[in-house]
């Protein structure tokens, strides 16, 4: 999963605050939660291909050497 546009909840004329507030509460629980998550997978990829490109350039060097 990657980033997503989020759909916020829209406030219906009638409709009871608290309800709506707790819609509200739930879709910005559920959306951090997965930004938080997809953050954290590409934090992940990134490293991994750091971690790649230090390895070439070591390798690299000693092959230069």
């Amino acid at each position: 999963m990657s980033y997503r546009q989020p759909r916020i909840p829209e406030y219906r004329e009638g409709e009871a605050a608290g309800g709506y507030l707790r819609l509200l509460t739930l879709f910005l629980k559920d959306f951090t939660m997965a930004a938080w998550a997809a953050n954290n997978r590409r934090k992940k990829e990134i490293a991994a291909m750091k971690a790649q490109i230090d390895a070439l350039s070591a390798r690299q060097e000693t092959e230069g050497r």
